[in-house]
């Protein structure tokens, strides 16, 4: 399930009341969902990392799941990203030969404008398939638990609540974690010495 980030806030100060450091917020993504958004009723996500736990909650019209994991219980972190190459690509290949048709067609019994017209929808058909392609971009964020339980959640920026993501804040995001993760287990072992 994707999310569309609605607020994302990470800085090595706590950036709320609680002490998080980090504080991801989304919704599910799709029209849908910010018109319920807007009702107060859609499928929300959050990821809050303090210097002792990480945080993540699901809510949705059904259910709703909070899981707090000890910072000392996270053994690996990750992120990366995704964009959607099959799906543009048939995607644009089915539009072009669609639109095509219909420019072929419109063209009526003019074999230049029949041929202009197919192929004037045919490029429409690429460029909307390109600009879908380098759109559609959405990042992981993961943490893997000593049990081997992985927490993942695929975000991606939103152009409505004008909120924007990338690697860059993804690796931050990545890189607090593990030196909150490296902070608290040291200050563990000290402790036991």
């Amino acid at each position: 399930m994707s999310y569309v980030v609605t607020q994302w806030k990470a800085n090595n100060e706590a950036v709320d009341g609680e002490g998080s450091f980090v504080l991801i917020k989304a919704r599910r993504a799709g029209l849908l969902s910010f018109i319920l958004k807007c009702l107060k009723i859609e499928a929300r996500f959050a990821l809050k990392i303090s210097c002792d736990r990480v945080s993540l909650s699901t809510s949705s019209l059904t259910s709703s799941q909070e899981r707090n994991i000890p910072l000392e219980n996270v053994c690996s972190t990750y992120y990366g990203y995704h964009r959607p190459l099959w799906t543009a690509l048939f995607g644009t290949m089915f539009a072009m030969a669609l639109l095509g048709f219909i420019g072929w067609q419109l063209g009526g019994d003019n074999a230049v404008l029949k041929t202009n017209s197919g192929l004037l929808g045919a490029i429409v058909a690429l460029v909307v398939g390109i600009i879908y392609y380098m759109m559609n971009k959405s990042l992981t964020l993961g943490f893997v638990e000593m049990s081997g339980e992985v927490n993942a959640v695929a975000v991606s920026g939103s152009l409505i609540e004008g909120v924007s993501v990338d690697e860059k804040a993804a690796a931050y995001v990545i890189t607090l974690t593990q030196a909150l993760i490296d902070d608290r287990v040291a200050a563990r072992a000290a402790k036991n010495a």
